[in-house]
């Protein structure tokens, strides 16, 4: 019998072992979910991009496409090796260029080589829900200029040969030239899905700083919810916050873009850092 427990026992400890191990060993996938959004740079060089305040196609006369542009800016500049021009520096050359809002890709390029910039981003808001769990849809499209060349950290000649074997952004159809976004990215984020609020809670837990303050609105939230001054009320605040919600969901928007075109360009296309 003694013999027996000592084997159950060796047993369980192998088990154990064995679990760690593999817990060890696991690269990227189930931690990379647990993570919130983290925007990486494919870039070498710096670029100067744009962003264009977004088309409101969501339904709601409460969502505001110049104050995500914004949030999505703000995105942008944390990111190495970017750098953005002020959404309302934008907004003036559109007004210059009287252009109220892009109809065309050939619209996209006028303003981007009017701005001097190496990209820029337009996109639109597809969902709207403030109220909790909130909900955004974005769909974001970027435009590379191709005559800002000579800033490019890969010629842009060889964005047609990219191992993923991706299109140019400009391509001849009939006879004409079409013009293409480079790259893209869609999402729509809903906090009731249980991906989104782990990725939201991953990413409010990182940024600190966001407690609630003696406002009556909190007090409500905190009394019906059953809240503590001592709880991490950072991700309350996240989905009781329209504005948190959408600074968490630029950051998921400009990651999901920079994957994006880090598949299109591929590996083989990135230069080391000087």
């Amino acid at each position: 019998m003694r013999q027996d427990a000592m084997k159950s026992e060796q047993v369980m400890l192998s088990l154990v072992v064995l679990l760690l191990l593999l817990g060890g060993c696991t690269n990227g996938p189930w931690i990379q979910r647990q993570a919130g959004p983290q925007p990486q740079t494919v870039y070498a060089d710096r670029v100067l991009w744009a962003v264009v305040p977004l088309r409101n196609e969501s339904g709601s006369s409460y969502a505001d496409g110049l104050k995500i542009a914004d949030r999505l800016t703000n995105t942008l500049q944390t990111v190495d090796q970017i750098d953005v021009v002020p959404v309302n520096r934008v907004i003036a050359v559109m007004e210059a260029l009287e252009l109220l809002e892009l109809r065309s890709p050939a619209d996209v390029m006028h303003v981007a080589r009017t701005l001097g910039v190496d990209g820029i981003i337009v996109g639109t808001v597809t969902a709207y829900d403030p109220y909790d769990p909130p909900k955004l849809g974005l769909q974001i499209e970027f435009y590379l200029n191709d005559q800002q060349s000579q800033f490019q950290t890969v010629d842009v000649r060889k964005l047609t040969q990219a191992a993923t074997g991706a299109a140019s952004q400009n391509a001849r159809v009939g006879g004409r030239q079409v013009i293409r976004p480079f790259s893209l990215a869609t999402a729509m984020l809903d906090a009731s899905n249980p991906v989104v609020r782990q990725r939201l809670a991953a990413f409010a837990a990182g940024r600190g700083g966001q407690k609630p303050g003696s406002e009556s609105w909190w007090r409500y939230v905190a009394v019906n919810r059953g809240l503590l001054a001592k709880d991490d009320t950072d991700w309350h605040l996240y989905r009781i916050s329209m504005d948190l919600f959408t600074d968490y969901a630029s950051h998921e928007l400009v990651e999901r873009l920079l994957q994006d075109q880090s598949q299109r360009l591929g590996l083989s296309q990135r230069r080391p850092h000087r």
